[in-house]
């Protein structure tokens, strides 16, 4: 959050800040979703704790959908199974068995 106030000190109107905020993350948005779609793409649950895995995906998605790239539902839930470990299986199977007759 101190980020975020960083940009706008010393602005005198709402125009001048939305256009310091503008420029400022409008520039490097295509370079940034790249970055973040391809973490997405490659997160791994790799022995974190499920709610530590499920904050880094959720992370992800959320930064993504900031900078104009929203994840949609399914797309995540795709990203959230593909990052298990191999003893989820069973589970990864039986979620997409059941999101296919959705």
């Amino acid at each position: 959050m101190l980020l975020f106030y960083s940009k706008i000190v010393g602005f005198n109107t709402a125009a001048e800040i939305w256009v310091s905020l503008e420029r400022t993350y409008s520039a490097a948005s295509f370079d940034d979703s790249s970055d973040f779609r391809t973490a997405l793409q490659n997160l791994k649950k790799d022995g974190l704790t499920a709610s530590a895995y499920l904050q880094k995906l959720k992370t992800l998605c959320h930064t993504l959908a900031s900078v104009g790239e929203p994840i949609y539902s399914q797309e995540h839930l795709t990203y959230l199974l593909y990052g298990l470990e191999s003893e989820y299986n069973a589970f990864v199977f039986v979620c997409l068995i059941s999101s296919n007759k959705v």
